[in-house]
């Protein structure tokens, strides 16, 4: 074509390559060339009649293609524009698009990575026979697929996969693989004509599939999000699928002879399908802990379908699904085969037909701890429907399902070809929250020991009907479950449960949860065996901890869970401690929500510096456990020796006058508490360092005491000071030290005047009694104010119905003669309403008694 290397570690680099023909490598031929460097080049519009219509890498290892763009390439049908063969080179950060064949054909184990592979007339990458490396590479818009692996063990990890459209397979299709590994991947958006949206998986093994997000593929035939058939021994896990739409089975997952394939821990939600709107399991096949909610089908299934021999559902949550038709939750038609149906919580799910939460049609299941509440029917079976069957029901919680007939099991015949009769056994039942409990058609049996049938709100208006035969056995119950808190979906049995040790040993021998049962003095009724719940904890203090000092530890087990129990409690001190050792006490019982305490007080080594690890462990004999580790630093702690205060001798009344602690010697242990106290004084606490400062004013006159208390955990030394307190100088005699009016606005000149207020006889500024800031009265020149103060409210039982915001002043106008008029002007903060009142109390001319009344 255009450049043909043979036998050498060129470097290509830069170039145009493009419009050239050949039979293989249309635009550049690297033949046997290990090493060989191609980057930054534009290959396109090139023809080959075989492969590698743009790039083709024969027998060449190690080669680096990486920056190039590819397209426009032509090529047959199942070739590619850049071919790997016989070799294993990188292929990274090239742009492979528009071109008329496969976008990347690898059948060599070469990584391809950060990549765009788009709008190809064929698959994106296709791989054959080989063990690729496919990571990091945004593969969408292909015409047949995103990725076709076949016969391979490849890695693919961390794609993202998105709008392309295949017949079988529109994101991956993978065929007869060994191990392959898919993690990590956005498969998006991608449609198949056929089956398998986002994924068509065949005849391959122990496939690994692993935290993907497979969302919005759709399917013209069956798996939405997944299809995959005839591919044993694998691991679907933690993958997120959701959204997904197939016309016919398993709108999230489609799995077909699937020989102990784990499907777990995966979110499966908000699918659709025609049948299993979340999953169709057909043969074999396990679905372990996942999320199955919100899906639809418009037939049966609309959470999980089951079909054919022996798959199993175990520890799901399958919730809020919606069947067309019949089994809202489940739907299970193994044919005469068994299935294993466990710890599975199936609630809120709708059936337009029957059996809300499950419907079971002619097959020999177990049914053993599950919770099957608050699901709805249209017809027959809110909770449970029983077609044909011969299920055996072990510890099963079914609770408030409503709609149809209003039963919560309803079993019945089935009536085809042949007919087949059911027989239902059931064990250690709660049965409550129904118009009926259990409806048996005529010809069908259910035997039953051990139900409780509930009470009060949790009872049934029938416990049973219908013409068939019901065997109630030896133990009947009518009493409060006493769920947790059903309305939340929690329906543990609570403290006084009539459940509590009633049932039978049915050869259950644990719980929905996974906790052992027996507990106490019998097996539990339903699917929760009441277990019991402690906490346990340790609190040290003070932590950090000084060598050579006390240190307290408290205990605390609380009985969290719902019966009473006893437990043996064992503290296990630490080195460098006294006393050290091991502590071992029992508790007595304790009732459900009781805490019981100890404390332990302790002295660390004298010079130790580390961490003390103090382990205390909470066992009961039900098989309750709690451990807690507290771990304490220790440090050498240096008291303080000495502290001393300095400050001024003398202060005047009114004015703040400033003291300093200072500790010695300076190793001392920071932080330093310091607690001063003065005379008269409300005491003030610092946390510090060498130092630390108090401020104090006096109202009063004469010697007053200073005191300062340091302390820093291993010592405490304290000291006092003495200072005299003197009267304040006023100028003017308006009974406002100069030092204060100094401090008003405008340097001591409050009304402006230029003349400092502490200076003139007739103006006082002052701080108001509310929040400190100034005011400023003046009388007339040649009159004085005297006694000047802010105060209080001097009738607060009958003031004006006002906010005073600068509070009260009392002063007294010197001056004047008998009958004079006197104006006196204020000075108030910035910010006044001008609708602000003035207002007096006092007497006046009219009412010599003291009153209210307004001035301006």
């Amino acid at each position: 074509g255009g450049v043909y290397i043979g036998n050498s570690p060129a470097t290509i680099s830069g170039n145009q390559v493009y419009s050239n023909t050949a039979d293989y490598g249309g635009g550049v031929y690297l033949n046997e060339s290990d090493g060989a460097v191609l980057s930054g080049n534009a290959i396109y519009s090139n023809v080959v009649s075989r492969d590698g219509a743009g790039l083709l890498l024969h027998s060449t290892d190690d080669a680096t293609v990486s920056a190039n763009t590819v397209t426009g390439n032509k090529a047959g049908k199942y070739t590619s524009a850049i071919y790997v063969r016989y070799g294993s080179s990188t292929l990274s950060g090239n742009t492979v698009s528009g071109n008329y064949c496969n976008g990347i054909g690898l059948e060599s184990g070469s990584t391809v990575t950060g990549n765009i592979v788009s709008g190809n007339g064929r698959c994106g990458i296709r791989a054959y026979g080989c063990s690729p490396i496919i990571s990091g590479n945004t593969i969408s818009g292909n015409a047949a697929g995103g990725i076709s692996l076949s016969s391979c063990t490849a890695t693919v990890k961390d794609n993202f996969i998105s709008g392309n459209t295949g017949v079988w397979g529109g994101g991956l299709h993978i065929y007869n693989d060994h191990l392959s590994l898919l993690e990590g991947n956005t498969v998006v958006g991608n449609s198949a004509s056929s089956s398998g949206g986002g994924l068509y998986m065949k005849d391959s093994n122990q496939p690994i599939l692993r935290n993907n997000i497979f969302s919005g593929n759709v399917s013209a035939g069956d798996g939405g999000g997944l299809y995959m058939y005839t591919s044993s021994y694998g691991v679907v896990q933690g993958n997120v699928i959701s959204n997904n739409t197939a016309s016919l089975g398993g709108g999230g997952i489609y799995m077909w002879h699937d020989t102990s394939l784990n499907v777990s821990n995966n979110t499966i939600i908000s699918n659709t399908a025609n049948r299993g709107g979340g999953v169709w399991v057909g043969k074999f096949g396990t679905l372990e802990n996942n999320v199955i909610a919100n899906n639809t089908s418009d037939c049966n299934g609309g959470g999980v379908l089951l079909s054919e021999n022996y798959p199993d559902l175990i520890g799901n949550l399958i919730s809020g699904n919606h069947a067309g038709c019949d089994g809202g939750g489940v739907y299970l038609s193994t044919v005469n085969s068994w299935s294993d149906l466990r710890g599975n919580t199936i609630i809120g799910n709708q059936a337009d037909t029957s059996g809300g939460g499950v419907y079971l049609h002619i097959s020999y299941p177990v049914l053993d701890n599950n919770l099957i509440a608050d699901n709805q029917t249209n017809d027959f079976g809110a909770g449970l429907y029983v077609k044909g069957c011969t299920p055996v029901l072990r510890h099963n919680t079914i609770a408030r399902n409503t709609g149809g007939d209003g039963s919560g099991i309803y079993v019945t015949e089935y009536r085809g070809t042949h007919t087949y009769s059911s027989t239902v056994v059931l064990s250690d039942t709660v049965l409550v929250g129904h118009t009926v409990g259990i409806t048996v058609t005529r010809g069908n049996t259910a035997t039953l020991e051990a139900t409780l049938w509930g009470n009060g709100t949790w009872a049934n208006t029938a416990d049973w009907g219908g013409n068939g035969v019901i065997l109630t056995g030896t133990i009947n119950l009518w009493g409060d479950p006493a769920f947790v808190d059903p309305d939340h979906g929690d329906y543990h049995l609570g403290p006084g449960s009539a459940a509590l040790d009633a049932g039978v040993d049915a050869g259950v021998n644990d719980d929905i949860d996974g906790e052992p049962r027996p507990v106490a003095a019998g097996y539990d009724i339903g699917a929760d065996e009441i277990f019991p719940r402690l906490a346990v904890t340790k609190d040290a203090a003070p932590d950090p901890a000084p060598a050579g000092a006390h240190l307290t530890y408290t205990i605390r087990l609380t009985n969290t869970g719902a019966i009473t129990f006893t437990a043996t409690v064992t503290d296990i001190l630490p080195l460098h401690v006294t006393p050290g050792g091991v502590l071992t006490w029992t508790t007595g019982d304790l009732s459900p929500g009781s805490v019981w305490t100890r404390t332990v007080v302790v002295t660390v080594e004298v010079g130790y510096v580390g961490v003390l690890t103090n382990v205390v462990r909470a066992v009961t004999a039900e098989g309750a456990t709690g451990v807690y580790t507290e771990t304490t630093a220790t440090y050498i702690c240096i008291p303080p020796g000495d502290v001393s205060i300095t400050g001024p001798p003398t202060t005047t009344e009114g004015i703040a006058a400033a003291f300093t602690a200072t500790v010695s010697p300076p190793t001392v242990t920071l932080p330093v508490a310091y607690a001063w106290e003065a005379t008269g004084q409300t005491g003030i606490v610092h946390n510090d360092g060498l130092s630390d400062t108090a401020v104090f004013t006096w109202g009063v006159l004469g010697p007053q005491v200073v005191t300062v208390t340091a302390t820093n955990g291993c010592g405490a030394v304290s000291t006092t000071y003495a200072i005299t307190v003197e009267a304040a100088f006023d100028s003017d005699g308006d009974g406002i030290s100069n030092a204060i009016e100094d401090g008003a606005p405008n340097g001591g000149d409050g009304n402006r005047d230029g003349v400092p207020d502490s200076q003139q006889t007739n103006v006082a500024s002052l701080p108001n009694a509310v929040d400190g800031r100034y005011v400023t009265l003046a009388s007339p020149v040649g009159t004085s104010l005297v006694g000047v103060e802010a105060v209080g409210n001097p009738s607060p039982g009958d003031n004006p119905p006002l906010r005073f915001l600068y509070g009260f002043f009392s002063f007294t106008i010197t001056g004047l003669g008998a009958g004079d008029t006197v104006e006196v002007t204020l000075w108030l903060p910035e910010g006044v309403s001008t609708a602000t009142e003035y207002w007096k109390y006092g007497p006046t001319a009219a009412e010599p008694a003291d009153h209210w009344y307004q001035v301006a």
